[in-house]
């Protein structure tokens, strides 16, 4: 996974009192923590749920990797929505 930040990716409530002029997350990279992304106090509860699934992402891509189908136990139909979610992740 070296194209891709290394993690762990975190995510975590910004005070009220920062400013901010628009309502996305914001996303910085720390050395100490990887990447660390940032949502507003002020954005609701489906902004930080999106926040948190994308701090999540390096962890399911991981996992999604790590499933193997050589004895075809997994249904087609899932396994064809993890090869195209890691194909997605990995820009094809």
């Amino acid at each position: 996974m070296s194209e891709f930040t290394s993690g762990p990716w975190r995510a975590f409530r910004l005070p009220k009192s920062h400013d901010y002029n628009s309502n996305k997350p914001a996303i910085k990279q720390d050395k100490e923590h990887g990447l660390v992304l940032m949502v507003h106090t002020f954005d609701g509860q489906q902004a930080e749920a999106n926040t948190r699934l994308a701090a999540a992402a390096p962890d399911m891509y991981e996992a999604l990797r790590s499933i193997e189908n050589d004895d075809g136990s997994i249904p087609n139909t899932i396994w064809e929505m993890a090869q195209k979610a890691l194909a997605k992740a990995e820009g094809k």
